[in-house]
């Protein structure tokens, strides 16, 4: 160097240096330029999405008659973290395709997909090493967003998006890990599916946190989504008709700045008129995973020393991001430490901070994690859809400085990434148009190993959204209320009343708006919806009535008009009216199916008008008692100078043996005790005397005393057994029944041998219903469905009681039951169960030492499982706790024979 310098120096007068040196310098500017112009054609030819150009070609086909290959003709590209035979595997990041070397072997996967006829194109730019969500790489450049160019484009898997977005190939792989997959899909305007956790094989493909991420794919058409879904997952073709309950994420949609109008209003819309999709339900999942997640109490306190992780989603998705940063640095720390003296700086700060971390309390993440994703499975059960915002921000701007703005951004979208990461289940994103310039997504999340279920619901939902969705686009946005009409502002509480349960106060608003505009059919139509949640069916059908006669092609109108009557058992009326909505809307389902089912309920009402089938029925219970060797007596209780009386009814035996034990079963809320014991009564009668009693206020028992405790009931039901010279005896309560039979034990321990307390929420306390761990909002509505008055409060207490509840039973069956077994006493039961809930404190709930088995229904609604597990650990050693899956609160009905088994070990196999 110093030789050419001097060399230069010698010769600077001389004029043709100074040309050979301005040549020199002219070129090198010359091949710069012309290297800057085919990186930037280049850019713009596959929008900076492929890292390289290659192509796989698929198998060959089989010989006919062989099935055509699903993919044929189809083109993928994939990600830099899948392996390709003879190419470096550079996983984002130029430091690691350094020190490896080109692969051996193709991933699985991609060979799958070439089995089934596609043809893989190019390798895809990605977030260095899987990190991030926004899509930049700092090293080969960011992909440029198809729909917004000076936006990134979403990350990790952002090469991979663009690519289908600019239609450069029909799908593409990508790996999701907190959003890899959805998030971009949302940001470029296409379908994004994020599998089950661990249904599609990661063999060849670097892991960036083994126990969140998972293989995904994107496509602009559904029917190809769900082609590759089928091939990677190997599905069955066939598919099964299924109800679907699509569940609305209120919480996460008040979180962003997206209109409901443009996004929840086009999913109900949506599915308004396709046949399998029950009415949609509302929830707030941030109160939901709280209650339903003990272990992430403790992260939701230390998040809230931060104002940025305030939400139990964000403390949620802190959780999340401990454990990638832990599996990273698990996978990845021995290599940094050998090319520690290579890598330096060149690193992300993702990578440097993940290798950085300090595993500590990792058993408590991975308890939240376990948790979490039986949460989610016994929200969603089989036919459940969580429908949640995919993203809470539009894509922001590419090369965004604003240090806290990227920070809320992320701390925003990885919250609502964490459920699906966290639990493990299976996420699409659906594309729903633009919100001026920014694309609209919504994503529906379904249980852990339901990914046909989502992908069948995407081919049949996908294109009325897309319709929803353009309409929604051409309508004038809804205003504040500032905007608004008065009566339009009334109609929209009232709505948003509707959809928070709160039906009286959506009648009142509806009510309020009609003052404003008697003229919008609209309005009536509303408040008959809100009355017939009531179950004031008149009052229904009249503002149902008004709403025709100013609208008369107004379906819903008809349909509301039509159900009103139906639950007022005017049959013929009600089919009229759905027959006027089929004129006005031939292909409308709902009113189809109610037009058949109306002229098999004139059949069934004809039949029942001579004949009660709950009187029959019960009549037969009381046979089968009766040849169970029993009798019915009814025993005054009354203290001799008092002005109360008691009386109380029981089932007894006819001729009670001093040989055998005895053995007292107490029935809870809904039918009466034979109902509740009838199926179970002979397995015990010929080893114990069995009483069978109605407590106070049920059947024929009753008293003048004001007292509606549960230790009153308990007090007096003993009063009852001494009156039959009952001294000592075992004890089986189910629900209501369990808490007298608990306070039976607290208080006359000597008298009490064994316990069975099934579904009895004992342990609850006043605080829990405002903690939201009740599926009912309030008391008052929980008296509402345990006292049901109505054929639809019947209904819910069936939903509530049963998992898998009895569909389609006539109005006429349900007043019958309720005429004979809910109409007395309905006012002393309202009493009985706002005794429990006052003032409970579990500090104050004795601890018995009997031995006692309780049993419980894992999906129980009405008092969930956490309660009896927190019954079990209050009693301690002398309990023991038994959960029968697939049951809900009546346990003791829908798994007779599983519940009767364990009543049986219990009582008898001890003797």
């Amino acid at each position: 160097m110093s030789n050419t310098l001097t060399s230069i120096q010698s010769n600077a007068s001389n004029p043709k240096v100074w040309v050979v040196i301005g040549v020199t310098v002219a070129g090198i500017v010359i091949l710069a330029e012309t290297r800057k112009r085919r990186i930037k054609a280049r850019r713009e030819e596959d929008f900076g999405a492929f890292l390289d150009r290659f192509e796989l070609l698929p198998f060959p086909p089989p010989p006919p008659p062989a099935a055509k290959q699903s993919l044929s003709g189809l083109t993928l590209s994939i990600s830099d973290a899948f392996d390709v035979k003879d190419y470096i595997t550079g996983f984002g990041s130029p430091q690691w395709k350094k020190t490896h070397e080109a692969a051996e072997e193709t991933a699985v996967v991609v060979t799958t997909l070439l089995k089934n006829g596609a043809t893989c194109v190019a390798k895809t730019i990605m977030d260095e090493m899987g990190f991030g969500i926004t899509g930049e790489n700092k090293h080969y450049g960011t992909p440029i967003n198809p729909l917004m160019p000076s936006n990134v484009p979403g990350g990790c898997s952002s090469g991979s998006a663009v690519s289908v977005g600019a239609e450069l190939v029909d799908f593409a792989l990508g790996i999701d890990t907190t959003g890899g997959v959805r998030i971009p899909a949302s940001f470029c305007g296409i379908l994004g599916f994020r599998p089950s956790q661990g249904t599609v094989t990661s063999v060849g493909v670097l892991p960036n946190s083994q126990s969140l991420e998972t293989v995904g794919w994107f496509a602009r058409d559904p029917s190809v989504l769900c082609q590759v879904g089928h091939a990677l997952l190997n599905l069955s073709a066939v598919t099964h008709k299924r109800q679907r309950s699509l569940i609305f994420a209120d919480d996460l949609f008040e979180l962003c700045d997206i209109p409901k109008q443009k996004s929840v209003h086009v999913v109900r819309k949506a599915i308004e008129n396709l046949s399998g999709y029950q009415t949609p339900k509302h929830i707030s999942v941030g109160q939901y995973v709280a209650s339903n997640v003990p272990s992430l109490a403790e992260f939701c306190e230390q998040s809230r020393k931060s104002p940025n992780s305030a939400s139990t989603l964000r403390a949620l998705s802190s959780v999340m991001l401990s454990i990638q940063r832990h599996e990273f640095k698990t996978n990845y720390e021995e290599w940094s430490q050998t090319c520690k003296s290579f890598l330096g700086p060149r690193l992300s700060n993702d990578v440097v901070a993940a290798l950085k971390s300090r595993n500590e309390g990792i058993k408590s993440l991975y308890r939240v994690k376990t948790e979490m994703r039986a949460a989610i499975q016994s929200l969603l059960k089989e036919d459940g859809i969580l429908v949640i915002p995919t993203v809470a921000d539009p894509p922001p701007k590419l090369n965004t400085k604003n240090k806290d703005a990227v920070k809320e951004f992320l701390d925003r979208n990885y919250a609502l990434s964490s459920i699906a990461s966290m639990s493990g289940c299976c996420q699409v994103t659906i594309p729903l148009g633009k919100h001026g310039d920014y694309p609209i997504s919504v994503s529906f999340l379904t249980y852990y190993g339901g990914d046909k279920f989502l992908l069948d619901t995407i081919l049949d939902v996908y294109a009325s959204l897309q319709d929803q969705a353009d309409i929604a686009s051409s309508l004038a946005p809804v205003t504040d209320s500032n905007g608004m009409g008065a009566s339009e502002v009334m109609k929209e509480k009232g709505n948003a009343a509707f959809k928070g349960r709160q039906w009286s106060k959506a009648a009142s608003f509806y009510t309020e708006a009609i003052k404003l505009n008697g003229a919008n059919a609209t309005y009536f139509c509303n408040r008959a919806a809100a009355y017939l949640e009531l179950g004031r069916f008149q009052q229904a059908e009249e503002d149902c009535t008004e709403a025709v006669l100013i609208d008369k092609k107004n379906v819903k109108a008809y349909l509301r008009r039509g159900t009103a009557r139906e639950s007022l058992i005017r049959y013929k009326e009600a089919a009229a009216d759905f027959r006027h909505a089929l004129v006005l809307e031939p292909q409308n389902k709902t009113a189809k199916i109610a037009e058949k089912r109306l002229r098999k309920l004139m059949i069934l009402y004809t039949i029942s008008i001579i004949h009660s089938f709950t009187a029959s029925r019960d009549w037969l219970f009381r046979q089968s008692f009766a040849n169970a060797g029993l009798r019915s007596v009814t025993t005054d209780l009354s203290y001799g100078n008092s002005i109360a009386s008691t009386a109380m009814h029981c089932w007894i035996p006819k001729s009670p043996s001093r040989s055998k034990p005895n053995l007292l079963l107490v029935h809870g809320f809904g039918a009466n005790a034979m109902w509740q014991y009838g199926e179970h009564l002979r397995a015990f009668t010929g080893r114990y005397n069995v009483y069978v009693p109605d407590l106070l206020f049920f059947g024929l028992s009753s008293t003048s005393e004001p007292n509606r405790t549960e230790s009153f009931q308990a007090r007096c039901l003993m009063r009852l057994m001494e009156a039959h010279g009952v001294q000592r005896m075992n004890i089986v309560g189910i629900s209501y029944g369990g808490f007298v039979g608990y306070s039976l034990a607290a208080q006359f321990p000597e008298k009490v041998e064994k316990l069975v307390l099934c579904c009895a929420g004992v342990c609850l306390e006043e605080k829990d219903m405002e903690d939201g761990l009740f599926k009912v909002p309030n008391l008052e509505e929980a008296t509402g469905i345990l006292i049901p008055q109505t054929p639809e409060k019947l209904k819910e207490l069936i939903r509530f009681s049963f998992v898998k509840p009895i569909k389609g039973v006539p109005s006429f069956f349900l007043w019958d039951f309720i005429d004979v077994m809910c109409t007395e006493f309905v006012e002393e039961k309202r009493d009985l169960i706002k005794s429990i809930l006052k003032d409970r404190r579990l500090s104050d709930l004795p601890r018995i030492k009997q031995k006692s088995l309780i049993i419980w229904g894992e999906e129980d609604q009405i008092f969930p499982l956490e309660l009896g597990y927190r019954l079990k650990r209050h009693i301690g050693e002398n309990a023991e706790i038994v959960v029968i899956k697939k049951a809900g609160h009546a346990v003791n009905l829908e798994k007779s024979k599983e519940f009767l088994k364990h009543l049986k070990s219990f009582l008898i196999d001890s003797l």
